[in-house]
């Protein structure tokens, strides 16, 4: 089963490659807490059923599916806006499985 955003990506080395997603408007949402800075999290949808998502800080590092490294890399460098689909499987880190690029625009 795989969940879905949009926005750009910044690879980051720490303990092997990572992806960071700064997703756009449609896929990101704010919260604020009392005396607390608001605080930004991506939103990914169920591909199969779109009333599921889940949620991540943006700050959350992503691994990276092998045979889409180097995508990601050129991604990140040329900031194209792409299509994420990550995998998320018994409390493992959610890790990219699939790549759109460029992204489809966003439905309303």
């Amino acid at each position: 089963m795989g969940f879905l955003a949009q926005g750009t990506v910044q690879m980051v080395q720490k303990s092997g490659v990572k992806l960071r997603v700064h997703p756009i408007s449609d896929y990101k949402v704010r919260h604020k807490t009392k005396n607390q800075p608001a605080k930004e999290y991506t939103v990914f949808v169920d591909e199969s059923d779109p009333r599921k998502a889940v949620i991540f800080p943006v700050e959350q590092d992503f691994s990276v599916d092998g045979s889409l490294k180097n995508l990601l890399a050129q991604a990140a460098c040329n900031q194209v806006k792409v299509e994420i689909e990550i995998e998320i499987s018994g409390g493992n880190q959610p890790r990219v499985v699939g790549l759109r690029v460029p992204a489809p625009p966003a439905s309303t």
